[in-house]
């Protein structure tokens, strides 16, 4: 059916640069006015007349414009034909209540020693405070109290690892008394200081339907390779690029460079381990963000017409180097070759790389997991239960769409864990997670195996697989582990119009050029060591274990052929030296360490993630993941609010906003504009919904907010 018109004039809040609360006057008009209308904003009291707040001018028959709000009330837009407003106006707009806040407080763990307070709705008025209190048992006692400043919405409060604290927000009376405004809220514990001492208690867990059969025991011990494949949505690779074209690294061309760089190469390395008959196992997840858009047709165009580009950028650095720089020569064969490899293999599988790895995983040697729909930080938002809820409900669903099977297990992004996320897994079918090797070694419990065996999560049938750290400092670490070896492309310094340049020397911007061939010797090279690492690891640590140790080495998929250029070559290397050494670990998947049905011993892990710390700090960030988190917070509690559920369109742009990857890169500087709007534009989606009662947008770009969760059909998400 055919969308009503949109109104003439509309009014709903935003969120301003800064996280700062706005409103957004639209307006849509059917024919040009003879003079310049002009919208006039209202602040309504009651039965008094209706005060004027501001008066903007309308240069053009469609156009919006956004106002810091003017502080709590009820307001309406009027569209008049001129600055007076002494006429009846054009068009009168819906009615927006922002209401008086603040009414909640939220508490955060950054780390061990760093707690965050975010509370909302702003704008909050008044010298205000954050009174924290130390949760004992349930009994509070005043640990200190901290000033906010003006505007504010969060602040940043000391606390000791292993304690529990509670916060509210207060304000401070003209006579100097505290009058509280929010109720205190849920108990955070601080990041954990020893190893809990509760029981050790050992559990089998339940069977797999339908699940592989058992991992072989005759090995020595086993080993566990992760790959976690992730892209935030963006829209395609645009088609008007113009003459001189060169790669700037954009967030359009992050899919892409993945392709041709990452998952084509890893297909082709597994099709090579296939032919050569090497047994190998692989575990892998695909985020839906990043499932989208693969299977997505103009994703699948917009890759073509990239791989056009860089085959012809490659075909003309050939004829240059060879001509003017033939030091860079062999580089400029290899990235042309790598161009034609990868869309060789592309067109081989139709442009289907979800369908090329389902294939892998119906014969048994891949197996694919799940990941929360969005990429969110799970542990950020166990106080809005029904957002975790959906995230992984809509990653099974979507995961089940695109491979025709349910997920047996699930990463969670970031490896962040926090005790109660279990449930939600458990109610979802998924059997397994993997967690920071912290977690575990900090959990309630002593850890009887190390980080040498899966755990069950509570009293759940969930199992959880330690990261083991040793493999994560060996080949993620550009100072300690293999990708900063001299011969290794260098992944920061170009050279030219593609990178030419290899590591040399990483504390000296002076760099040699690069060897193809070297490189290979030398991924090969590491590949063996990294083996016989692995195999005299997993020995010392089977002597005092009761099962065969389960090395698990997980890593994001994009290490290996982006930022690590020649991972895939030390990917096959490893596989094939393993499968030529005698005694060597086996390689297996998660659901193959299940199968057995062995004794795990039960704990609830501790929360942390896989940053800095082991904590949250990254993505509560001051400057970026702290602001954002709290308006967050803000739109989920006005969901739980609402009297009726919001269109899919408009849960599935909140949803969507809740991604670590907007407030991760912008921490670290990188396209910290754009990130910061796109989350915006995410989350005003989802006001304009709440206050207009709409969800189509006239006039906007051709980027879609909701990115994957735009839905194709259907009314509502609950």
């Amino acid at each position: 059916p055919m969308s009503a018109p949109p109104p003439a004039l509309e009014l709903h809040r935003v969120i301003l640069p800064g996280g700062r609360p706005g409103l957004r006057c639209r307006w849509h008009l059917a024919t040009p006015p003879g003079a310049a209308p002009h919208v006039h904003l209202y602040r309504l009291r009651g039965r008094a007349p209706a005060r004027p707040v501001r008066v903007l001018e309308a240069r053009t028959p469609s156009g919006r414009t956004d106002l810091l709000c003017p502080g709590p009330g009820r307001y309406e837009a009027r569209l008049h034909p001129d600055g007076y407003g002494d006429g009846p106006p054009l068009a009168v707009s819906n009615r927006v209540r922002v209401p008086a806040g603040p009414r909640w407080c939220r508490l955060l763990p950054a780390d061990a020693r760093t707690l965050v307070a975010a509370w909302g709705p702003l704008p909050a008025v008044g010298p205000l405070v954050v009174q924290l209190f130390r949760d004992m048992d349930g009994r509070l006692e005043p640990a200190g109290e901290t000033p906010v400043p003006a505007g504010a919405g969060h602040v940043v409060l000391p606390a000791l690892p292993g304690a529990a604290y509670r916060v509210r927000l207060a304000r401070v009376t003209r006579g100097g008394r505290r009058r509280p405004l929010t109720p205190c809220s849920r108990p955070v514990q601080a990041g954990p200081a020893a190893t809990g001492t509760s029981p050790v208690i050992f559990r089998r867990p339940p069977a797999l339907p339908g699940g592989p059969p058992p991992a072989e025991t005759g090995a020595p011990g086993q080993v566990l390779l992760h790959l976690h494949a992730h892209l935030p949505w963006m829209p395609p690779f645009p088609e008007a690029q113009g003459t001189g074209w060169r790669p700037r690294g954009y967030p359009e061309e992050w899919l892409p460079e993945a392709l041709c760089g990452v998952y084509l190469p890893l297909i082709r390395c597994l099709e090579a381990l296939r032919a050569a008959g090497v047994p190998f196992r692989l575990s892998m997840d695909l985020s839906p963000p990043l499932l989208c858009m693969l299977r997505a047709p103009g994703h699948r165009a917009a890759f073509r017409r990239y791989m056009d580009r860089m085959t012809a950028l490659a075909e003309s650095e050939v004829r240059r180097t060879r001509r003017e720089a033939p030091a860079f020569h062999a580089a400029a064969r290899m990235h042309l070759a790598r161009c034609r490899e990868a869309m060789d293999c592309y067109e081989r599988h139709g442009g289907d790389v979800a369908g090329a790895l389902r294939a892998f995983a119906e014969a048994g040697v891949v197996e694919l997991a799940t990941c929360p729909a969005a990429h969110p930080v799970l542990p950020l938002f166990t106080d809005a239960p029904e957002a975790v809820e959906a995230q992984v409900a809509l990653a099974v669903r979507a995961h089940e769409a695109a491979f025709g099977r349910p997920p047996a297990g699930a990463w969670l992004p970031e490896c962040a864990y926090a005790p109660g996320l279990e449930a939600v897994l458990e109610a979802h079918g998924l059997r397994y997670c993997f967690v920071e090797s912290l977690a575990v070694l900090l959990g309630s419990a002593p850890a009887a195996r190390g980080v040498f065996a899966p755990v069950l999560l509570g009293e759940s049938t969930v199992a959880a697989f330690p990261r083991d750290p040793e493999t994560g400092l060996r080949v993620w670490s550009a100072d300690a582990g293999y990708p900063g070896h001299p011969a290794y492309l260098d992944f920061h310094h170009r050279g030219g119009p593609l990178r030419y340049l290899r590591v040399t020397r990483r504390d000296s911007d002076r760099k040699a050029p690069y060897a193809p061939e070297a490189a290979r010797r030398t991924a090969r090279a590491h590949a063996a060591h990294f083996a016989v690492l692995l195999q005299r690891r997993l020995q010392r640590a089977g002597a005092g274990l009761d099962l065969p140790p389960v090395a698990t080495a997980v890593y994001d998929a994009e290490l290996f052929g982006h930022h690590w250029y020649e991972g895939p070559v030390f990917l096959q290397a490893f596989f094939e030296a393993l499968a030529g050494m005698p005694g060597a670990p086996r390689p297996v998947t998660a659901s193959e360490v299940l199968a057995g049905r062995p004794p795990l011993q039960a704990m609830t892990p501790c929360a942390s993630t896989w940053g800095a710390g082991g904590g949250l700090a990254r993505w509560l960030h001051p400057e970026a993941g702290a602001w954002m988190t709290r308006c967050l917070h803000e739109a989920l509690a006005d969901w739980r609010a609402a009297a009726d559920p919001p269109p899919l369109a408009a849960a599935g742009a909140l949803l969507a906003a809740m991604g670590s990857d907007a407030a991760f890169l912008m921490a670290a500087g990188h396209f910290s504009d754009r990130m910061e709007a796109d989350f915006r534009e995410r989350l005003n989606r989802f006001w304009r919904w709440r206050d207009v009662r709409t969800d189509e947008v006239p006039g906007e770009g051709a980027a879609d907010p909701c990115g994957p969760f735009r839905p194709a059909g259907g009314s509502s998400i609950s």
